[in-house]
């Protein structure tokens, strides 16, 4: 879960890094094709109506982050000779394929149909000269000619578009030749750089060959030829995963590596501002990167490396990644967290304080070095002792990564974990527990380089936590008896001198959490019962008596005409609508709309599809049951949608999202905040587009590097895995109405016969390693959905596994949204198994007609699956879940906003989530002895004496603690806070938010908020235009800021007359135009939804007439209040198309009777009936829709 302040868990926290003063070239060419069309850089509108290729705010300022992302996520990996930075201006060559066609991402379901994407060859020639033009134009020219021809040639391979994915053009390396050695070198130039470019993706794992795991014949030529002819070679690694390293030191004169990862649409800007060193890299691994293939524990068994790719042993336990690598004493290339910067960092351990609930530790970093600033990334691992049962040597708890540094600069950063994580599964006594002895506690910046900054002592074995046994298994496991772990020298003295801390349970009292569902009972829902049947109202199809099974709950028959609002508005209680459902509905609700019984006409339905969506749910009871279809969208490197799309004859809608860096890098950054961020930033765009749920984040371990789908994931570790994964789930869901879907539950840990493959996993090593992350998501921020596996586990298909599915996920966990299937699993499973499980709904659909002749008595045969009879009571209960889901979804709240619903965000109404880890970070202070660095003929690259195996890495100082924390620094005067109006009859003073006494302006505003307060006095009049100056408090040179009006009466902020959205100058002060007096409020990130009044509290709709003759006229008048409209033309009472921030427009249901044009005008053509739909959208997706009904006589 989050691990900075605790009030995060209560109150939405919006992006805080906006469209930054310095853009990209792409970027600067979007905003240039904004100004020359006059359109403000502000959301258009939701769906449809996104009808010019304009650049909105949000897509530039998602951009903007996307790019941040990627530079935090980016490793570098070696740096001899000081070969990077390389100066902004100097001349360099650049070689191999994937610096023209760098790969933004993996293929597949995880694909993003961005507007642009930015190479390394983009990157890197906006900041430096490139000597090897004519080679990189001749490449251009060849790759270019195969793409447009769609064929493979020598430069490009085609790869056909797979999972409803477009087709991939991969980079070819082709021999370089001595020649072109010599003229990229003509010029004078000295530094040369080769990209690797390698794919992975969905559907297929990788290979030990050549081309993948391994460099080319072809590659391994170019960089040896590239590292003879240049004085500084430098090796660009675009893959998104593992692969052999081995070359680096095999090739002679090869001076830097890089993990470029594959970084999303702005890779090349981001790398560029690494290369160049305005900014330093800050990255670590999420992996171990091994020194051989061979030496990772699933080697010889994943996939078909054994021969058998229908069955797969866990038999290496919990022994994944770096508990591995540790344990049995194996020297890896680059340990799990490791990852170099520009500068140095000392990492000192303060203190530590535990008791039975927190382990805090205190450290002090410190930038060491002379000319860069940085990041640096405190990780705190801890080794529990060996007892009954076996322990890794060391386990991650926590991290947190510091801000930016200057050379001397330091920061205390303090860190805590909740003591019970450390604790081990004993699968005896379906328990977790502390066994007694030493736990000893580690800080430092990678795995392989930490100290040991205490010990905690437990004095006998504690029982954390009493649950039940849900696995069984056979399965021999690797076991570290008698094997040697990881040591480095001293490290017995470190433990012996650390602080010791005995550790007090008196009074802990261990939560029994053993599901409450272990019993499998089924309750039945009847609001009529004849005979042996059930007759469920609305509908002939009969319920055979044999589904009414279990504990059977008679209810009340709900009125005719009831819709789902009754259950939201409490008129009916969920299980008496779900009570009153017919078989066949109740089989449309369970599945996607794929396969439905019956034809969605329901233009309310239809409005709500999103093109190229992945799936959504059934729309045929729009009207009559008032369920509205909710749209799900693949990630996770965003939301993808298809970007253009047909609106009428040479007329189209755009749907431009943000291509991120995969999950991999992402949880490259270790920065939680930042990760946050992205997710709002993901969630918005959801809002935008219309889609409800988000086909991310993946959740599964990197097990093995030739997972296809490694790429999305995000670590070999779980507890990185849940933690980068709680808060991406708490960003994306403080957006109104939008959530995730974690996946893929569980155990999809290959590609390779995915849909049939069983795993044979222990209970333990799936509740440690594979289920960990998922539970602490669940617990941590409650996802709206989870979507269950192909595979089986234990001999079980994941879509069928009750255990999984409703004892763990539900049971025990609290999990209390929607668990939907992977696409197409329904077909290979039984159905009365699949909603006994509690595998809610199929997508993309297609059981329908089963779930009807199952009810009925009459279960089908296929050679894939034998259904059986399903009880009424199963089906019933994912029916409830799924219509809760809906109840809570943005598309109900757009359905009903008429009547007041308004969707809030969905973590948000969990006030019972666990916090697993808490950050705090003192101010950055000023720096007071300045050290050499450890190497200093080296600064980028210092070394740390003492650690085998770990050249390069920054050093960590134990210091044994508790120490006298340093005094905190004398406070600065805080800026002046000024403000002043063009109208000598308007008065205005302006505060600091944080000095505020503004009793309205407290109740609206959450902790975290930056900004100024402003009072506007006097004579301020509509038809006026009247200009304010005033200071920004904690906004920087060029930032966006965003400009709200406090609605007294309403205890909410209202958007402003101009533009919600402005720049501050140098002096960070903002000019913006107000229509009315009274107090506005400038923030330094937009405000969160529920902070704003509705829409349909400040906007008014009506028609001059609802009755009109052919060949006459009336109009829609739509009427703003003064801050919404525009400065310029305050008087406008029917405002046309876009007026500040609103967007409005109107569609006649039936152009043949009446028409309506953009300004609202109808005309009456022909006799008949019509509805004309006015929707009014503010920028953040928040809108009205407005049905008027006319007659045309």
């Amino acid at each position: 879960m989050s691990r900075w302040n605790e009030n995060l868990l209560k109150h939405n926290r919006s992006q805080r890094r906006r469209l930054k003063t310095v853009l990209g070239k792409s970027m600067a060419v979007m905003l240039a094709v904004a100004m020359v069309f006059n359109i403000p850089t502000v959301s258009l509108a939701a769906n449809k109506t996104h009808t010019t290729l304009a650049p909105a705010e949000l897509e530039l300022s998602n951009a903007a982050l996307s790019k941040t992302a990627a530079e935090e996520g980016m490793v570098l990996l070696e740096n001899k000779n000081n070969a990077l930075p390389l100066a902004k201006g100097s001349s360099v060559a650049l070689f191999g394929g994937g610096t023209y066609a760098t790969i933004k991402g993996g293929t597949g379901s995880g694909d993003v149909n961005q507007r642009y994407a930015v190479s390394v060859y983009d990157g890197l020639r906006a900041v430096y000269k490139i000597s090897s033009e004519a080679w990189m134009q001749n490449y251009i020219r060849n790759f270019e000619a195969g793409k447009a021809a769609n064929t493979s040639n020598d430069y490009v391979t085609v790869v056909r578009g797979s999972f409803g994915g477009s087709n991939v053009y991969l980079p070819k390396d082709v021999l370089l030749t001595a020649e072109d050695m010599a003229a990229a070198k003509a010029d004078g130039t000295t530094t040369a750089i080769y990209t690797i470019s390698i794919v992975s993706g969905e559907g297929a794992d990788r290979n030990i060959a050549k081309g993948d795991y391994y460099l080319t014949d072809i590659q391994r030529a170019n960089i040896e030829l590239m590292a003879a002819s240049f004085d500084k070679s430098v090796v660009i690694l675009n893959v998104g995963g593992i692969v052999d390293t081995k070359f680096f030191d095999e090739i002679s004169g090869l001076d830097g590596l890089f993990l470029m990862s594959q970084a999303g649409m702005e890779g090349g800007n981001a790398l560029a501002r690494i290369f160049t060193g305005e900014v330093s890299p800050s990255g670590k691994l999420t992996d171990t990167w091994a020194e051989n293939y061979s030496d990772y524990p699933a080697s010889q068994t994943i996939g078909n490396n054994d021969g058998d790719g229908l069955n797969e042993s866990y038999s290496e336990g919990i022994f994944v990644g770096y508990r591995y690598f540790d344990t049995f004493g194996i020297a890896p290339a680059y340990e799990f967290g490791y990852g170099l910067s520009y500068t140095s960092f000392d990492i000192k351990a303060l203190s530590i304080t535990a008791d039975y609930n927190k382990v805090t530790l205190k450290a002090k970093v410190t930038n060491t070095g002379k000319t860069y600033s940085g990041k640096e990334v405190v990780q705190v691992y801890f080794s529990a002792p060996e007892g009954s049962i076996e322990k890794p040597y060391q386990e991650l708890a926590a991290y947190a990564k510091t801000d930016i540094l200057a050379p001397g600069e330091s920061q205390e950063l303090t860190v805590s974990y909740n003591t019970t994580e450390m604790s081990s599964y004993n699968t005896a006594r379906a328990a977790y527990v502390m066994e007694a002895g030493d736990y000893i506690v580690r800080v430092g910046n990678s795995s392989r380089n930490t100290h040991v900054a205490g010990v905690l002592n437990v004095a006998r074995d504690i029982l954390t936590e009493q649950l039940s046994s849900q696995f069984v298994t056979a399965l021999a496991e690797k076991s570290n008896y008698g094997i040697l772990p990881y040591t480095y020298e001293g490290e017995r003295t470190e433990i012996n001198a650390a602080p010791r801390i005995y550790l007090d349970f008196t009074g802990f009292m261990a939560p029994y959490n053993a599901s409450r569902y272990d019993n499998e009972e089924v309750t039945t829902y009847l609001n009529s019962v004849s005979g042996s049947a059930v007759s469920v109202s609305g509908g002939a199809i009969t319920v055979t008596g044999a589904a009414i099974t279990g504990t059977i709950i008679t209810v009340n028959p709900v009125p005719e005409g009831t819709t789902l609002y009754d259950v939201y508005a409490g008129k009916v209680t969920v299980e008496e609508f779900v009570a009153s459902l017919n078989a066949t509905q109740l089989a449309n609700i369970l599945n996607g709309k794929s396969g439905q019984i019956g034809t969605t006409t329901s233009t309310g339905a239809l409005e709500n599809s999103v093109n190229g969506a992945a799936g959504e749910t059934t729309g045929l009871y729009y009207d009559d049951l008032g369920i509205p279809n909710m749209v799900l969208a693949d990630g996770p490197a965003g939301v993808r949608i298809t970007q253009k799309n047909a609106l009428g004859v040479d007329s189209y809608y755009y749907q431009f999202c943000t291509a991120w860096p995969i999950g991999t890098a992402l949880a490259q950054t270790w920065n939680d905040e930042l990760i946050h961020q992205v997710g709002t930033a993901i969630g918005r765009e959801m809002v935008e587009y219309g889609v409800t749920l988000w086909l991310a984040p993946g959740m599964n371990i990197h097990r093995d590097p030739l997972c296809g789908r490694n790429f999305e994931y995000y670590s070999e570790d779980p507890f990185l895995t849940g933690s980068i994964g709680t808060v991406t789930t708490l960003g994306l869901q403080s957006n109104p109405g939008v959530g995730v879907t974690i996946k893929h539950y569980a155990g999809n840990n290959q590609e390779t016969n995915r849909n049939t493959v069983n795993n044979t996993v222990s209970e333990r090593a799936f509740r440690e390693i594979y289920l960990k992350g998922f539970e602490m998501v669940v617990k941590g921020a409650q996802p709206m959905s989870v979507m269950t596996s192909y595979n089986k586990n234990n001999g079980i298909y994941a879509i069928t596994d009750y255990n999984m599915v409703t004892d763990l996920l539900r049971g025990e966990w609290g999990f209390d949204g929607m668990v939907m299937s992977d696409w197409g699993a329904g077909g290979r499973a039984d159905v009365h198994e699949i909603f006994h499980a509690g595998n809610d709904i199929v997508m993309s659909g297609s059981t329908q007609t089963r779930i009807v002749n199952s009810l009925s008595g009459n279960p089908s045969r296929a050679a894939n699956y034998t259904d059986s009879i399903a009880s009424l009571g199963d089906v019933q209960k994912c029916a409830i879940q799924i219509l809760k889901t809906i109840m809570a979804s943005s598309q109900f709240a757009k359905q009903y906003s008429s009547r007041g619903v308004v969707a809030l965000p969905y973590s948000g109404k969990y006030n019972n989530l666990v916090q697993y880890t808490a950050v705090s970070k003192a101010n950055v202070q000023a720096p007071v002895v300045t050290t050499e660095p450890s190497n200093p003929s080296n600064p980028g690259n210092p070394s740390t004496p003492g650690i085998p195996g770990t050249p390069g890495t920054p050093s960590t100082t134990p210091t044994p603690a508790p120490v006298t924390p340093t005094p905190a620094p004398t406070p600065t005067e805080k800026p002046a806070i000024t403000a002043a109006a063009s109208s000598k009859k308007v008065k205005v003073n302006a505060s600091d938010i944080a000095d505020t006494d503004n009793s309205t302006v407290l109740k609206i505003l959450k902790a975290g908020q930056k900004g100024s307060v402003v009072t506007v006095s006097g004579t301020v009049t509509v038809a006026g235009k009247v200009t304010v100056k005033a200071t920004v408090a904690n906004a920087t040179a060029g930032q966006l800021v965003y400009i709200y009006k406090v609605n007294e009466k309403t205890k909410k902020l209202e958007t402003i007359t101009g533009g919600y959205s402005q720049k501050v100058n140098d002096e960070k002060i903002v000019t913006y135009g107000v229509a009315a007096k009274g107090t506005y409020i400038i923030l330094t990130s937009p405000a969160a939804p529920n902070q704003i009044t509705a829409l349909k509290n400040q906007v008014t709709v009506k028609a001059s007439s609802t009755t009109v003759a052919v060949g006459k006229t009336a109009t829609m008048k739509v009427t703003l209040p003064p801050h919404l409209q525009k400065v310029s033309d305050l008087s406008a009472a029917t405002p046309s198309k876009a007026v500040g921030n609103v967007t409005i427009t109107h569609k006649s249901s039936n152009a043949k009777v009446a028409s309506v044009n953009a300004n609202g005008k109808i005309t009456a053509k022909k006799k008949g009936k019509v509805t004309i739909t006015t929707t009014i959208k503010l920028y953040n997706g928040t809108e009205r829709v407005v049905r008027t009904k006319l007659t045309v006589k």
